[in-house]
Parts: C-alpha cells; sequence; structure tokens
C-alpha cells in the first residue's frame, strides 16, 4: 500500500474498491508479508474452535486434570487474542497512516476516529455483510465437517463407536485452519479499506482546516481593509 496512493479523498465505496485492488493486484506479495502473523493466527482460530466443539475423550480429559484443562485453555485464548492484535498491527504499520516527514500523533487519530465513527461504522457493516457472504460460502466444508463431528460424539455419548475414520481429526483441524485463513484475509481486506477511510478522512479534515484558515485570513485582510478606508474617510 502506497502512502501517496493511500492519502487520497474516497467515499466508502471507493475506499472498499481501492482495498479490493490492493489486495488482488498482488496477492503474491500480501501472502508473503502477511502470513508470518496470519498462519499462526490462523491455527490458533482452529484449535478455538476444535475446543468448542463437543469431543467426549476431550471432556474427559479436562475432567480428570481440571487445573491443566483451565491453564491450556487459557493460553490458548489468550494467545489467539493477542494474535489477533499483532496480526492486524503488522498488517497495517503505523507509518503508513501518516504522510512521509510528519510525525503521528495518537490522540489526534483517536480525535479523528471517534469524529467521524458514523462512516467507520457504516463500513464496518457493509464490509461485515460481504465478509459474511465469503465466510459462509467458504465455510460449508467444515459445516460439514461440524456436523459429523456433531453426530460422531452423540453416538460416543450413548456408547456407540465414533464412525469417523482415524484421519478425521486431521482433517477436521486441516479445515478449520484453511477456513481461518480465507476469514482473516477476507477482514484483512476489511482492515485496508478502513485503513483508506482513515486517510480520506483525515484529508477531508485538512482541507477544511485549510478553507477555515484561508476564510478567516480574508476576514481578518477584509477588516484591515474597512478600517484603512475609514481612516481615509476620516482625513477628508
Amino acid at each position: 500500500m502506497e502512502v501517496n496512493e493511500l492519502f487520497k479523498q474516497r467515499s466508502i465505496t471507493a475506499c472498499m474498491k481501492a482495498s479490493y485492488n490492493t489486495v488482488t493486484s498482488d496477492i503474491r506479495s500480501l501472502v508473503k508479508q502477511t502470513w508470518v502473523t496470519h498462519v499462526p493466527f490462523a491455527v490458533l482460530l482452529a484449535i478455538v474452535l476444535y475446543f468448542l466443539l463437543p469431543n467426549k475423550s476431550l471432556h474427559d480429559w479436562g475432567e480428570a486434570n481440571p487445573m491443566a484443562s483451565f491453564i491450556l485453555q487459557t493460553i490458548i485464548y489468550a494467545a489467539t487474542l493477542v494474535m489477533a492484535a499483532v496480526s492486524f498491527w503488522h498488517l497495517l504499520p503505523h507509518k503508513q497512516l501518516c504522510p512521509q516527514g510528519e510525525k503521528r500523533k495518537p490522540g489526534r487519530s483517536l480525535v479523528r476516529i471517534l469524529r467521524h465513527f458514523g462512516g467507520f461504522l457504516m463500513t464496518c457493516f457493509l464490509g461485515m455483510m460481504i465478509v459474511g457472504i465469503a465466510t459462509f460460502i467458504a465455510a460449508v466444508p467444515t459445516i460439514i465437517l461440524i456436523i459429523a463431528q456433531l453426530y460422531s460424539q452423540l453416538g460416543a455419548l450413548q456408547g456407540d463407536p465414533l464412525g469417523v475414520p482415524g484421519y478425521f481429526t486431521p482433517l477436521l483441524f486441516l479445515v478449520f485452519t484453511l477456513t481461518s485463513l480465507l476469514i482473516i484475509y477476507a477482514l484483512t481486506w476489511l482492515g485496508i479499506a478502513l485503513a483508506y477511510q482513515y486517510a480520506s478522512y483525515k484529508v477531508q479534515d485538512e482541507e477544511k482546516k485549510k478553507l477555515k484558515e484561508s476564510q478567516q485570513q480574508m476576514a481578518v485582510a477584509g477588516i484591515e481593509q474597512m478600517a484603512a478606508e475609514e481612516e481615509e474617510s476620516k482625513k477628508y
């Protein structure tokens, strides 16, 4: 994402389109820059999702080792939250949200976000609808495997054999990871769109500030001119 291309005045849909062009113009470069954080994040999400599914053997182990189960789950959930923040912070380096040569001011950035909160909310709403549709399509294999896991575990609770092949759990984890990765990259598109929108609002605010300063200067010049004319009229 080039800084010069980032700081332009755009509408919400234009920000989304610019983000799409950024993501699709060089997918290989995007993956190369983000896989270091996105892949571990996807793996952690897959583990979390696996923990949330019914699993008799895992449940029995947790009851037999409650403290170990608590510590393990706490570590996984905390690592997932941390990795989510790291992943998307790495996606948009802070220097790209500030023109070259300008020092970033977090307080002013926060004020700008709050001032234009409605616009960001609208972008998130529209973006999440698009991401939701894409997620549903990408998650069809995952949904099928989840249903198979549910029926398998229901049978296990009644004493029946699992009825799934031995490679089912690794396959389930692999599909969870790939689906999570697709969802993360869909959210990456939304994150870049929000960055474009932030830059657009920054340009708008600067233009409004310049216009206000120009109007004030014109007003001062007008007052000075009127004062000068009044002085001239007094002389005569």
